[in-house]
């Protein structure tokens, strides 16, 4: 191709030699590297602006990231729930107050380990409610000030005698962080109850969501306790980044939970404490299961103690529909929110007619109720 465009060169001189003579030539030639450099301008002209663009663009896009949720410069971290417990968690925690915490989770978005792990650390989960050497009292250790409210007259932080408030509207007045959460019209910070859901209360004043440890440190301004806290809570279950979905897997009718997430007595009569990982919502066979939110079918078939079963991957989790009918998808299926995947059933291990539906991340189940929300 070179070849042939300088031989093309070539015979245009030619012709203008022999049409016009060496005048013409030259002013053809003269045109020709006015239009090559207007080109070459033009072309460093579209790079130059093209490179502008691009700058700011890039600078908008690191302006943007750093502030979006999650990626705050200041050093701080996003709020964490909790997953599954862990075998040391088991062995560790009261069985009866793992349903407080979780409950306490659910209402204020606390990492119900985060609750267990200070329960621990400050009275033994109860064991031992004694006043505490700084005048601290009940189940989680309040000063009696900060559960009744700096100003509240009602309230003295005294080692030797110390006062409290347990009338929740007037410790609401003050500001205290007190709540009855058993509803028998008082706030007792011996109630292992009220204490509970009162510690998780003050923690999400505190933005527990926006900076777990800033906020563990205004129960505590310890650092080394904020530590102990964070590594203990690690070991009872590992914690989740929050998450806010809505949509629910059968039709709105059926909002029931026969069975939520955790500890619970064998349903098949055993006798055996196990971990239920997952939710149980009664319906009718034939119920139609949608899928909650955009994904991938990576698992349709029968699996041991689910029956017939779908999973399916999100961005970040997984979502499992057990005890099904029929499954109306297969495996690499692209499926979008709210499409039917399935049909609901009574397979597998199963008492009677449900979905089971579970979620996983990090490969571990989690309380669904957590992520989505049943309203």
């Amino acid at each position: 191709m070179a070849g042939r465009k300088i031989v093309s060169g070539a015979s245009s001189i030619a012709l203008g030699l022999a049409t016009g003579g060496a005048g013409n030539v030259a002013l053809n030639l003269g045109k020709r590297l006015a239009v090559r450099k207007a080109l070459e301008n033009k072309k460093i002209i579209t790079m130059a602006v093209a490179a502008f663009f691009l700058f700011w663009m890039m600078l908008f896009g690191l302006v943007v990231i750093a502030f979006m949720p999650g990626n705050d410069l200041t050093g701080s971290t996003d709020g964490f729930t909790g997953g599954e417990p862990t075998e040391f968690a088991f062995n560790t925690i009261p069985p009866e107050l793992y349903d407080i915490y979780r409950k306490a989770q659910e209402r204020y978005g606390v990492a119900w380990n985060v609750l267990a792990a200070i329960n621990s650390i400050e009275t033994d989960f109860g064991r031992n409610v004694k006043v505490s050497s700084k005048g601290a009292i009940g189940w989680m250790h309040f000063m009696p000030t900060t559960w009744s409210g700096w100003q509240n007259p009602n309230s003295k932080d005294d080692l030797n005698n110390p006062v409290f408030d347990k009338d929740p509207a007037r410790i609401a007045q003050y500001g205290g962080y007190g709540v009855d959460a058993d509803g028998d019209g008082v706030a007792d910070p011996f109630s292992k109850s009220d204490a509970i859901f009162s510690a998780a209360y003050l923690l999400q004043k505190n933005e527990f969501q926006k900076n777990p440890e800033q906020a563990i440190y205004q129960y505590n301004h310890d650092y080394s306790y904020v530590k102990n806290v964070l590594n203990k809570a690690i070991a009872f279950a590992s914690m989740i980044p929050i998450q806010g979905h809505t949509i629910w897997p059968v039709p709105d009718k059926f909002k029931e939970i026969i069975s939520g997430f955790g500890p619970r007595l064998d349903p098949f009569g055993s006798g055996i404490m196990e971990m239920h990982r997952g939710i149980d919502i009664p319906v009718l066979i034939g119920t139609p299961v949608f899928t909650v939110a955009d994904g991938e079918v990576i698992f349709a078939g029968i699996e041991t103690g689910y029956g017939t079963c779908v999973q399916i991957k999100h961005e970040g989790y997984i979502t499992l529909y057990a005890h099904l009918s029929e499954y109306l998808v297969r495996k690499g299926d692209r499926v979008t929110a709210g499409i039917p995947i399935a049909l609901s059933g009574n397979t597998g291990k199963s008492e009677g007619p449900h979905l089971h539906f579970g979620v996983i991340v990090n490969n571990q189940f989690v309380d669904p109720l957590l992520i989505f929300n049943k309203s």
